[in-house]
């Protein structure tokens, strides 16, 4: 699967004091890395527990009547139904 980062940080450059330390100064990545990392982990998680079917029941239940008509109206014009 490919992995794509939800939260990425990008562009953070340290000064050329700090430059000058070379890698091995930071051993681990930056507190805001970290932050966004962990706020991908809970976002990717809350996606994880939702389904197609509770959504649209939700929708069902909650659209404007009106809406889901118009909706109804369109699938009957532009799908062609099974012959019985």
């Amino acid at each position: 699967m490919l992995r794509d980062d939800c939260f990425a940080v990008n562009g953070l450059e340290a000064g050329p004091a700090l430059s000058a330390l070379g890698d091995d100064a930071y051993p681990r990545a930056c507190g805001i890395s970290r932050a966004m990392l962990r706020a991908e982990a809970a976002y990717r998680k809350a996606l994880a527990q939702e389904n197609l079917k509770a959504l649209a029941d939700e929708f069902m239940t909650s659209a404007d009547k009106r809406f889901l008509a118009m909706g109804q109206d369109w699938f009957a014009k532009n799908t062609r139904m099974p012959k019985s």
